[in-house]
């Protein structure tokens, strides 16, 4: 089953019998496979993605057509302030409606994100949240939430909302379908900092997340690292593994990530996951009897 990071996920092969789907533009059916199927998702379809990022890896978009696409794409992907992104159907594929674990680690994952995205989701999962969460009060306080005053009418969760004509900017005073000053403005300096003091305070292990920063710091010429990038590309992306393992009971196994990467001069977030996996790996049932069998192709990567 799906989980925060997970490589295998199940999605519906009938999204190639839906004519929603089958009726997007090439490159806009790219990007809503990229933001299902990308590492980054989780069970609940709901997590964190750097969109410049994302337009990127897709293709080279500009602004006007990436915000055009996803808007299109309403009642299917939803994106919320500006790196918040919800899967609809996505919880449906990866979760039992009687698995009452996974629903409330869906649940947990969920009211991490913005309180719009949280309404708008407990509202499309309301009777199997309810039958396994019925007393959670973030729970009531969504499911209670009348719509923000000023939201458009969204369409019906479980229809296909109208495909719009593909923009055409050839044709001059072309008016996109979404204004580009509906960008979420980046934080200031001082949001950034506190941002970054909150987690460091947070954290277990602040020595060492502040050592892989002067790693990273280390590999430019100037010898900094800009705030933006220091706490989106690392200390953000740390501290969700950090709570993860934390609910998982393997804490040791994140630390022993974080001091592998120090000790190997790595600031790469996906290094400190690799390494924590393979020590995580170490806990489980017959993990000894599985390295001493191993073959060449099979030796832990961490051990060379």
């Amino acid at each position: 089953m799906a989980n925060a990071g997970a490589r295998y996920t199940y999605v519906s092969s009938q999204k190639w019998n839906d004519r929603w789907y089958l009726n997007l533009p090439p490159q806009w059916r790219n990007l809503f496979d990229y933001f299902t199927e990308n590492g980054d998702n989780t069970c609940a379809g709901v997590y964190q993605c750097d969109l410049d990022v994302a337009m990127l890896k897709v293709r080279p978009w500009d602004d006007t057509g990436f915000v055009s696409a996803v808007a299109a794409m309403r009642g299917h992907l939803e994106v919320y302030d500006g790196s918040w992104v919800w899967v609809v159907n996505y919880a449906k594929y990866n979760c039992q409606e009687g698995n009452a674990k996974a629903w409330v680690g869906v649940w947990r994952i969920v009211r991490e994100a913005p309180f719009e995205l949280q309404r708008r989701f407990a509202a499309k999962y309301r009777e199997t949240l309810l039958s396994h969460l019925s007393d959670d009060p973030d729970l009531t306080k969504a499911l209670d939430a009348p719509p923000p005053p000023l939201e458009a009418p969204a369409p019906p969760l479980d229809q296909s909302p109208p495909l719009p004509s593909i923009p055409n900017h050839t044709k001059p005073n072309h008016t996109p379908l979404v204004p580009k000053t509906l960008r979420v403005p980046a934080r200031s300096a001082d949001e950034l900092q506190a941002d970054i003091d909150s987690i460091l305070a947070e954290t277990e292990h602040p020595e060492l997340y502040r050592a892989m920063a002067d790693l990273m710091a280390g590999a430019n010429k100037t010898g900094k690292v800009a705030g933006t990038r220091l706490l989106t590309a690392l200390y953000e992306p740390l501290w969700a593994e950090e709570r993860r393992y934390r609910e998982s009971n393997l804490a040791p196994a994140f630390e022993e990530g974080l001091r592998a990467a120090v000790q190997a001069g790595a600031f790469a977030v996906n290094y400190v996951k690799r390494a924590a996996e393979t020590a995580s790996k170490r806990t489980t049932p017959n993990a000894a009897i599985k390295r001493q069998t191993a073959g060449p192709r099979d030796k832990d990567w961490s051990e060379e």
